[in-house]
């Protein structure tokens, strides 16, 4: 299991087959060889899975900041992406099978506007 310092992070990983991952409090991205399926429980707050068809999986990069979470497969030829509410700070990515990994921690940016911060 990685946890990241926060729950912004961008995470590129690099499977071999069939995996289940774990994302944050409660998310699940799962592949059986055919299809790809991103699971939320509670923290999707009405949304459930989502499928998609694929071929082949051999790279996924995950961004995930403090309400949402995108999930980009093979480069860019599927995206998922969802809004995320957990009900803490949840920084986990957990895999059932040993895989190659990058994790790089995001820090959020102040904007301001007219000299003021918001």
């Amino acid at each position: 299991m990685f946890e990241a310092e926060g729950p912004c992070f961008h995470a590129t990983l690099f499977p071999e087959g069939p995996f289940s991952i774990g994302l944050r409090q409660d998310a699940e991205l799962n592949y059986d060889g055919k299809v790809l399926s991103f699971a939320l429980k509670d923290s999707g707050y009405g949304r459930d899975v989502r499928h998609i068809e694929v071929e082949d999986v051999h790279s996924i990069d995950v961004f995930s900041d403090t309400s949402s979470v995108e999930i980009f497969v093979n480069g860019g030829e599927h995206a998922l992406t969802s809004r995320i509410y957990d009900t803490m700070a949840s920084n986990r990515i957990v895999s059932d099978t040993d895989m190659d990994m990058t994790i790089r921690a995001m820090r959020s940016y102040c904007i301001e506007r007219g000299g003021e911060k918001e």
